[in-house]
């Protein structure tokens, strides 16, 4: 009976962090992997958006774990031309904060090596919901890959999501 109470209770959880979310960059994502319980970050495909969100900060629960947070990245640009990395972050149990936070989006050609690495500048203090971090990507990438998103802590890889760049 407790199992089930403690899985309710993260269920609950779930929905009141979404309801409060904006309908800004993160909301549909979010919602979508949560109801999903996506657990996975599978590569989107970069011809003009990608969108995909992985949880981390695993706890156990009877039968399963559940993320106690997510991360979600998102590609701009066309083509295999990238203009614009974004990425945020939201706790979805209460007590869990990220400090000193930011954003990595390197990019990688079709034969696994980096090509070039972008930062956002790093957030002070600690949150339980990160504000959406943007890099503008100034240099275009004309080459089949793929762009790893990663969410950084004291500059530490929290998460990471991936997208396919391709014709």
């Amino acid at each position: 009976m407790a199992e089930v109470q403690v899985a309710q209770k993260i269920k609950e959880k779930f929905a009141t962090v979404l309801s409060k979310m904006n309908k800004g960059l993160m909301a549909a994502g979010l919602m979508l992997s949560t109801i999903l319980g996506a657990s996975v970050a599978f590569p989107g495909t970069a011809q003009a958006y990608a969108y995909s969100c992985t949880g981390y900060g695993w706890i156990s629960v009877p039968r399963t774990s559940v993320a106690t947070s997510r991360w979600c990245g998102e590609t701009n640009g066309s083509g295999r031309y990238v203009s614009q990395v974004k990425g945020g972050f939201t706790a979805l149990v209460a007590g869990v904060y990220l400090c000193n936070t930011s954003l990595k989006a390197e990019f990688f050609d079709d034969h696994g090596r980096s090509v070039g690495t972008y930062y956002s500048g790093t957030t002070g203090g600690c949150w339980q919901a990160g504000g959406v971090f943007a890099v503008g990507v100034y240099r275009t990438f004309a080459t089949d890959g793929h762009v790893r998103i990663s969410l950084l802590s004291y500059g530490a890889e929290k998460a990471a999501v991936e997208h396919n760049i391709h014709r």
